[in-house]
């Protein structure tokens, strides 16, 4: 054993000294913000008052999907020419906050948030970066309205308050790359990955104070607040995840109360507390919410200086530029609702796809799939390699299953899709597809397409279908919808059919829906007719059919109130229950009836499936009957 000299004795405690006092530094300065941009920040704000006035200062608080409150808020205060200095916000109210100081209108910002995409933005992923829910669909979405902008050039000066997970110490940012700061701020700790600024690991800044006051305060003396606090009474503190979320909320919630009390402002307390955190649905509500909460509480005469602002001519020029670009994001967009990917992405991802899932049309190809995904896009390209397993729910089996698909957008609307699968039942599938859609009118989209599907079992050819298809869809009037598509199909090579399909549907703002679909097929020449699962018809037996319609009504409510949730993590809305009618003509008369039962699931309100099903009875083959389906 070596003898520890009295010089290493001295050397050692100065290094254990040092070491010590640059852990205790790091650790008591963790209550100390770190500001990047601060300098300009204040200078901008000088430039905007001319030292004329006393500032005024626009606090946002998060409150995710309550946050969309501000944009009443904002309405009610361009009403009265008020545009604020500058603006301070965390959390989803960032990204009011932001889109506002790029120079779009609230009614531009709420178009952008609810007409393009709204669930099929966020998808499940392995969270290998340290969420669940990838956002990039969203962050191409803003990024093809709003562009590559920095926060330092923005009209009007914005500051974002996030978390660093490296120091613990709050980020105060007003300069950097508009996206990145947007999704570092609602980057909510296990839902969505952290985000890499300047060194740091961006969470959510509502995640330790949803109102940033404190912040503000630094930089103005007019101070106003609009807050969208959580205050429901009818939440299940038993749930253990409630109970999690609502105990995380605690100390947020009562820094900003702390705040609200020390510094002198005006509040606006949005009338939304009682909101879900993921009605992300009802933004309509939740903005109305907000526009009469402020002109309840604020008198714009309290806010000096305030006939000195208004609209700038440059924001006007920008919503003028704004308003072209989101009249054009349709032509922009797939069948899915994404957008093409600006940045490129590689992912991991969970994958489960449904039998009548209305996202391929795949006719020979319909079981139970589940596996995971890597998956890759880039501008208009996107791929994917899967491996997993397949459920044959006639002999009630799984098969190991793998697939590798890929698919290129070329706007407006066209798609060209390829896939090839194999599983293990010593089944290769292969199929290609490609199909445009385009809006001829408002309300009215018309598509076109074609596709091929092959299958060899056991290295032996089974099965083929080659398919060519044009349809129309058309909103009436609200609440009335119709739709219509005529194709034709060639199977194994040698069977021609012709088919055709209509829908109508007449909805009441009330709940009460009525239905009606039609679909017919008739042969060209000798064989029988196929009958698919993605129709949202009950099988039957079509051997030695050369010609059938059929016919299925549906009536039923859906209810507008009902909206429970589990642990505020799964949302269940658009709950519905009907009856069904179907009568088939098959040669001869096969009546089916039942009940349908539904609803809408989501995932903290993005990640969504609607999950149907019919429970009835077939009178033709004398025998009950259950439908489990997906539907748009």
């Amino acid at each position: 054993m070596k003898r520890i000299t009295a010089a290493g004795l001295v050397l050692m405690l100065c290094a254990s000294f040092v070491w010590s006092g640059s852990m205790e530094d790091a650790l008591f300065a963790i209550d100390i913000p770190v500001t990047y941009g601060e300098q300009q920040f204040r200078q901008r704000i000088i430039e905007r008052t001319g030292s004329q006035r006393p500032a005024v200062g626009l606090v946002l608080s998060g409150g995710s999907a309550r946050a969309f409150a501000h944009l009443g808020v904002l309405d009610y205060l361009e009403e009265h020419d008020i545009v604020a200095d500058y603006i301070i916000s965390n959390s989803m109210g960032s990204i009011v906050g932001l889109l506002y100081g790029a120079g779009l209108s609230p009614d531009q910002i709420y178009r952008l948030l609810t007409d393009y995409g709204e669930g099929s933005l966020f998808r499940f992923v392995m969270p290998l970066k340290g969420g669940v829910l990838d956002a990039s669909g969203f962050m191409n979405l803003i990024a093809l309205v709003a562009g590559i902008q920095r926060l330092e050039e923005l009209p009007i000066p914005v500051m974002v308050t996030g978390e660093d997970l490296v120091t613990k110490r709050t980020m105060r940012m007003a300069e950097g790359d508009l996206l990145e700061v947007m999704q570092a701020s609602f980057a909510l700790p296990f839902y969505f990955a952290p985000v890499e600024y300047r060194g740091h690991l961006i969470v959510d800044g509502g995640f330790t104070n949803l109102v940033p006051l404190g912040t503000a305060a630094e930089f103005g003396d007019q101070l106003l607040v609009s807050t969208t606090f959580y205050q429901n009474p009818d939440l299940d503190l038993r749930n253990p995840l409630t109970a999690l979320n609502v105990a995380v909320d605690i100390s947020k919630t009562r820094r900003g109360i702390e705040e609200l009390k020390r510094y002198e402002h005006l509040l606006i307390r949005c009338d939304v507390e009682h909101f879900s955190f993921m009605d992300f649905e009802r933004i309509d509500e939740i903005r109305e919410a907000g526009y009469r909460s402020a002109a309840r509480q604020l008198d714009p005469d309290m806010i000096i200086g305030a006939s000195l602002m208004g609209i700038s001519d440059e924001v006007v020029q920008l919503r003028e530029a704004y308003e072209v670009r989101l009249d054009a994001v349709p032509s922009r967009q797939r069948t899915d609702g994404t957008v093409p990917d600006r940045f490129g992405t590689l992912q991991l991802a969970p994958k489960l796809e449904t039998p009548g899932a209305p996202l391929r049309r795949s006719y020979l190809h319909d079981e139970l799939t589940f596996s995971l995904e890597l998956r890759g896009s880039k501008d208009y390209l996107r791929g994917g390699i899967s491996a997993g397993g397949l459920w044959e729910g006639s002999s009630n089996r799984i098969f190991p299953a793998a697939a590798v698909q890929g698919d290129v957008f070329i706007p407006p609307g066209i798609e060209l899709y390829g896939r090839a699968g194999i599983t293990g039942r010593s089944e290769l599938y292969l199929a290609g597809y490609a199909e445009g859609v385009w809006q001829a009118a408002q309300g009215l989209d018309l598509s076109s397409g074609g596709g091929i599907e092959a299958v060899w079992q056991d290295l032996g050819f089974d099965r083929s279908a080659v398919t060519l298809w044009t349809g129309a869809s058309a909103e009436l009037m609200q609440g009335v919808r119709i739709s219509g598509e005529t194709g034709g199909q060639l199977r194994e090579y040698s069977h021609w059919h012709l088919f055709g399909r209509a829908d109508a549907r007449l909805s009441h703002p009330g709940g009460l829906s009525a239905e009606y679909q039609l679909l017919a097929r008739t042969m060209l020449g000798s064989g029988s007719l196929p009958l698919y699962y993605g129709e949202y018809v009950h099988e039957r037996d079509t051997e030695g059919i050369d010609r059938y319609s059929l016919h299925t009504a549906r009536m039923g409510y859906t209810f507008p109130g009902l909206r429970p949730t589990w642990g505020e993590l799964l949302l269940f809305s658009d709950i519905y229950a009907g009856v069904y009618g179907e009568a088939g003509l098959f040669g001869g008369f096969a009546p089916a009836a039942g009940v349908t039962l539904g609803a809408r699931m989501s995932f903290i309100g993005l990640e969504e499936l609607s999950l149907f099903t019919d429970i009835g009875y077939d009178f033709d083959q004398e025998q009950p009957a259950v439908r489990l389906y997906v539907r748009p």
